[in-house]
């Protein structure tokens, strides 16, 4: 298949090399509860203790297929470093015959966009086929913070938890009825100078000027009232398709105490960013997979024991609750 013509078409195109890595997590049997707590899901045998996938040799199978896949060209080669406006370019161009990423007809229109048809998961050589790349409902339990100065923090629990509510739903993403949507046919849609703004306002700087979900979602993300890309009906028919792949419990970001997130921030921060070099090296080349047991033994060095100890006990706290 060759969209673009010449020979020109990309197999596989993106704007970073970890949307592949997490989609394909779930046909090698890592990240199996999801990408919210990075290289960190739970151990295959002992379902009480948590794993760090990242030195496993299901992961490292995984780096030597990208990078076989890499090697070969089937993958952008300027995926390392491409900027987002030159691969919206590159799609509009008809380049890319595969991507991870949004609804294409949002993003590229009809023409361009209605080409593509979404693939549930991968079966990997092992067996393992899940689709793992899912983030929890619940976005991220960090937005809130009470502080001692808080005068009624039980009013302001209250009115947290009103944005998780279909009435708070209908009220965080699209606003007040009649000021920026509208009932129609049963359905929350917004009004017209939204969805057609004057001059040369977008969509996207319409909605800011009345709401603040973009770029800040707190709450759970529901179907009938986020209005961004991942409702559109091409994203509908691919969550379903991934629907009977999904597994069971999808884990939110762990919560820790003050001391933890201290080691966190420095050499857990330290362990993270060597863990991503490392799997872009070993994915287009620059480091050969035969060192693989000096990558392992530089992350035990760098305080690999004491994280998991953290982690282990967040999970704890986390089933306790």
């Amino acid at each position: 298949m060759d969209p673009a013509g010449g020979g020109k078409t990309i197999p596989y195109g993106g704007t970073h090399i970890q949307e592949l890595v997490q989609w394909l997590s779930g046909s090698f049997g890592v990240m199996n509860h999801g990408p919210s707590n990075a290289n960190l899901d739970l151990d295959p045998n002992d379902n009480n203790k948590v794993r760090f996938y990242a030195t496993t040799d299901e992961y490292r199978q995984m780096l030597e297929f990208i990078h076989k896949l890499y090697d070969e060209g089937l993958i952008e080669q300027s995926i390392f470093s491409i900027e987002w406006g030159q691969f919206l370019a590159n799609a509009s161009e008809n380049l890319y015959a595969s991507m991870i990423f949004y609804d294409p007809i949002e993003l590229f229109g009809d023409e361009i966009g209605s080409q593509y048809n979404s693939v549930a998961a991968l079966e990997g050589p092992q067996g393992h086929q899940s689709y793992n790349k899912l983030s929890s409902s619940v976005w991220d339990p960090a937005n809130l913070v009470l502080t001692s100065e808080n005068k009624n923090p039980e009013a302001t629990v209250r009115w947290m938890d009103h944005f998780y509510s279909d009435e708070g739903a209908k009220l965080y993403y699209m606003g007040v009825e009649g000021e920026t949507f509208e009932e129609k046919d049963g359905k929350a849609v917004y009004m017209d100078h939204i969805l057609n703004p004057e001059g040369d306002m977008t969509f996207e700087q319409a909605i800011a000027k009345q709401l603040t979900w973009l770029g800040s979602i707190s709450g759970i993300i529901k179907a009938d009232f986020f209005q961004g890309g991942e409702s559109a009906p091409q994203s509908m028919e691919a969550a379903e398709k991934i629907e009977p792949f999904v597994p069971d419990e999808i884990w939110p970001r762990f919560t820790f105490t003050a001391d933890e997130n201290k080691f966190l921030q420095s050499k857990g921060q330290d362990i993270a960013k060597y863990v991503e070099e490392m799997r872009d090296k070993f994915i287009s080349g620059d480091a050969d997979l035969s060192t693989w047991d000096e990558y392992v033994e530089t992350i035990e060095k760098q305080g690999l024991d004491e994280l998991m100890e953290i982690y282990q006990t967040a999970y704890d706290r986390y089933k306790e609750s």
